[in-house]
């Protein structure tokens, strides 16, 4: 019984933590649509080395198949709490909340 209660508190953490992150880049907003630009995530020769792919991947978009959606989130949440830089979009060294919030943000079809 305890232990369905913690698994709750840690699931209303997280999606706090989430609301919270997408609710500070409310002032990067273009519309009703998040515009990631290059400054908001680290596209780097390191991050391409470590998916593989291209740095030219839109923001969140973690497989690189022109989407960010559920197959995103999921390496997100492998790369949960460790250093990942194909995971860590904020570039501050720990896949966590804020990481989550910018992939929410970015959630859908990459634009251009």
């Amino acid at each position: 019984m305890n232990t369905m209660k913690i698994s709750a508190a840690s699931c209303a953490l997280v999606a706090l933590v989430a609301v919270t992150a997408v609710m500070a880049a409310d002032g990067k907003r273009k519309g009703d649509r998040f515009v990631p630009t290059n400054d908001d995530f680290r596209a780097s020769a390191q991050r391409a080395a470590s998916q593989g792919s291209s740095p030219d991947c839109c923001p969140g978009d973690l497989n690189c198949d022109g989407l960010v959606d559920g197959a995103d989130l999921g390496l997100m949440i492998t790369a949960w709490g460790t250093n990942d830089p194909s995971a860590d979009l904020t570039g501050n060294g720990l896949v966590d909340g804020g990481d989550l919030g910018l992939l929410i943000g970015a959630w859908g079809p990459c634009s251009g």
